[in-house]
Order: C-alpha cells, then structure tokens, then sequence
C-alpha cells in the first residue's frame, strides 16, 4: 500500500512538473513576435535580383505590392497635357489611374499588370484591351514597319513544299536559299538578305514538343537566328544576352536583367534601347509588367539626355508567341505603352509560313531603334558643342 501511495505521489509531481513546462511554453508563445509574412515580390528579390514577374491571381496567397507615383494634374499645364481631337486624354488618363489606386488598396485581390502599369504613369495600349478606347487616338501602331514583299512568301512556299517531300533533298533547299540571297545581294536589300538566312536556319529545325520545351532551348533554336541576323550582326548597335544589367539600374539596388537587350553605345555610355524577355510555353507567369518597368527606365535615361520624342521597345516572348511594344512619352508623365504586333515563331520546318510576318515585326522595331540611336547620337553631339562652348568663355 506504501508503494502505490510513492508512485501515486511521483505521478501527480511529473504531471505538475509537465504542465508547469506548457505553462512556460505557452507563455513564451505568447509573448513571442508573429515575423510578418513577406509578400511574394519581396520573396522573389531575396532569391532573384531579376524582378520576376507573379502570376496575378484572386487566388493567389500573398498580395503583391507596387509602387504608385499619381499623375498630379496640378502640376501638369494644359499645354504639357495630352490633347487629342479636343480631348483631354491626360484627364481621361487620370481618372483611370485613380481607379486602379482604389483596387489596389483592396486586400481581397491582386489588380491586372494593366493596372499595375497605370501606378507608375505607364499607359497600355494593346489590341484587345487599352486603358481607354482609342477610336479617337492616333497610337501609330504602323510607326516604321517595313512594306511587305511578295518574295517572302513566295520564297517561303518554296522551301516549305521542299521540306514536304517523302525525303527532302537538303541541297536542293541549300540551293534555293543561295539563289535568295543572291537576288537580295543583286538588291542590296540587308532584310532580305537577314530573311533569306534565317530561313535556312528555320528550315532545318526539327519538330518539338512545345509543352516540353525550356527556356533556354525556346531561345537558342528558335529565337536566336532573327536576333542575331537583325540586332548583332548591325555595328551601330551593341547587344547583351541574358545576365547582364539594364544599364538604366546597374547602380541600383534593383538590378534588372532582360534576357536579351539591344544598346547604342557612344562617348563612354550605353543607351538600352530595346529588350527581349522570354517565357518557356505554358509558363503562367507573365513578364509584362516587368518589361513595361524596364522600358520606362530605359526611355528616362534618353528624356535625361535630352533626345527629342524618345522613344524605346521590347518584346514579350510567351512560348512561340511573340507580342512586340513601343514605348514613348506623349505627355508630361504619360508614358504610352502601345502594342505593335503579336506574331508566332516557327517551331519546325512545316511551320514557315509565319516567319514573313515574324521577321516584319522584328525589322520595325529594328528600324524605331535605329532613328533612335540617331537621335542619341545627335543630342550627344549637341552637349558636347555646349561644353565646348562654355570652355572657350572667358570667366568674368
């Protein structure tokens, strides 16, 4: 009996020795700090100084956060506004912006990159959606696009319905491919000639599984041979691949790194004036935002220059389709982000036929920053003619 009285006494001391530990611990509990979840951009820039962009989702579990900067029009004369047919459309503009603060100060959902764009006075003008209706807006969609050519697509037939034969004979393609580059020659025309060669490139590309497909792939076989042909193999611009910083946040803590970025360089500076951003297919994430961040980073530092309508581009490549910009600044702290052509890349031999459209899309662009880089060098030159000028002034 004295025994089960010991063990019933050492019982009840373990229990009260335990439940004075969860006591303990539950007090530490409670007077710990809950950390504060940090949002998915801020987890991003911890693993990524990229700036990747997050799927915009109701669903999504943290809510992203964007920085505003409101289109004051207090401070924007009637003469620094965008006026159009009569109408005010940095007012219309205004208010849009105004809305898309209002959704964004919500916490039960995340607002659409076009919205998003619109904190940060970037204004998108695609073909389906716009910020406003453009019936009455001049967007010059057209700006610089080079006129189509009858011999693209019939260059374009003539080796599709090579490669459609039981077993193509690769020297008869080769030899078509020659005698294109020979007429482009004969013309002294260097889009034809960069057609005609990525043509032969394309046309040996073997079929893929565009839903395994990565991104480094999706580049290197089927984007790289137009990029190359147009923007490198041009000496009055520089190129970057992927990795490498917009030179418009080198110095920033912010780094951005486009996947593949077009620049004028001149007098010991680089001017971005055009960058690429990649998703594999079936990636869900969109970049758009992203480039549209990029682009007007880029289009301030030519606005500091002092180049006159400044005006930048990029591309947006989701899987095999291709969605080309033009950003410019129409008004004081309007930027206009304006769709210029959707297109696809050509995935193997048999797919062909988009590539006229495809490389007619990517010869704009190339035009737009080659008035550009003239217009660097020319505000470039103008600064130079001033610091001269104040050398030879005697001081008083």
């Amino acid at each position: 009996a004295v025994a089960v009285v010991r063990h019933r006494i050492e019982a009840i001391k373990t229990a009260g020795s335990m439940a004075q530990m969860a006591n303990d611990a539950i007090q530490m509990a409670s007077n710990r700090q809950i950390p504060n979840v940090p949002d998915k951009e801020d987890i991003l820039e911890m693993h990524d100084k990229s700036f990747e962009s997050v799927e915009e989702s109701p669903r999504s579990k943290y809510k992203r956060t964007y920085n505003v900067q409101p289109l004051n029009l207090n401070n924007i004369s009637e003469n620094e506004r965008w006026i159009e047919n009569g109408v005010d459309i940095t007012k219309r503009l205004s208010k849009y912006q105004e809305k898309s603060i209002k959704a964004n100060q919500k916490d039960d959902r995340n607002i659409s990159e076009i919205r998003a764009l619109s904190l940060i006075c970037i204004f998108y003008f695609g073909k389906r959606d716009m910020v406003i209706p453009s019936q009455d807006i001049r967007l010059e969609r057209d700006m610089l696009r080079p006129a189509a050519s009858s011999l693209l697509s019939r260059w374009t037939t003539e080796i599709e319905q090579c490669l459609q034969q039981e077993t193509p004979d690769i020297w008869q393609i080769r030899s078509s491919i020659n005698k294109f580059q020979s007429t482009a020659i004969e013309r002294r025309d260097s889009f034809l000639f960069s057609f005609t060669n990525v043509l032969g490139i394309c046309a040996g590309v073997q079929d893929s599984d565009e839903r395994k497909i990565s991104e480094d792939t999706l580049v290197h076989t089927y984007l790289h041979a137009p990029l190359h042909m147009l923007f490198v193999e041009d000496s009055i611009f520089g190129h970057k691949w992927a990795n490498t910083a917009l030179e418009a946040t080198r110095h920033n803590d912010k780094v951005l790194l486009p996947d593949f970025t077009v620049f004028k360089s001149t007098s010991g500076y680089k001017y971005d004036l055009f960058v690429v951003e990649v998703k594999r297919p079936g990636s869900s994430i969109s970049d758009l935002y992203k480039i549209g961040a990029m682009l007007k980073k880029m289009i301030n530092e030519l606005v500091i220059l002092g180049v006159r309508r400044p005006c930048v581009c990029g591309l947006l490549v989701e899987g095999f389709i291709c969605t080309s910009y033009r950003l410019d600044l129409k008004a004081k702290h309007v930027y206009r982000l304006v769709e210029l052509r959707e297109f696809r890349l050509p995935n193997n031999g048999f797919d062909l036929g988009c590539l006229p459209l495809a490389m007619q899309a990517l010869q704009q662009i190339k035009n737009i920053v080659s008035s550009m880089a003239q217009e660097i060098e020319v505000s470039v030159n103008a600064r130079m003619e001033k610091t001269m000028i104040r050398s030879r002034v005697p001081e008083s």
